[in-house]
């Protein structure tokens, strides 16, 4: 449902999509804040309660590795880290035109 996939989407479906990838690189970002404020926290409670085993390691290995698939999932390999709505629209209107002249649905001479 949240990919551009060989039907043509409508404009009102590319907004909603770009609305969502949108919201969810913003609710990365903000994971990978409370994660780092959490790993801190924990730091901080070893060193002034325990001096024995590291047990943050554990902790903030695990938290981290979430957050490595959770930034995966959100595809924060593309290079525009900050996309606005209207940004992430335009790149998916492109993709779905490309999706579709691959597919034989537009000719070259309908675009021009």
């Amino acid at each position: 449902m949240y990919g551009v996939n060989s039907k043509r989407m409508t404009d009102v479906e590319l907004m909603g999509l770009a609305k969502w990838r949108v919201t969810q690189r913003n609710i990365f970002k903000w994971h990978i804040g409370v994660y780092m404020i959490a790993s801190v926290i924990l730091i901080a409670i070893f060193f002034f309660v325990d001096s024995g085993h590291f047990w943050p390691l554990w902790s903030i290995l695990g938290w981290g590795l979430i957050v490595a698939f959770h930034g995966i999932g959100v595809n924060m390999v593309l290079l525009d880290s900050n996309p606005t709505v209207s940004d992430e629209y335009n790149r998916l209107k492109g993709y779905a035109i490309v999706a579709e002249k691959m597919s034989g649905g537009i000719s070259s001479e309908e675009n021009d």
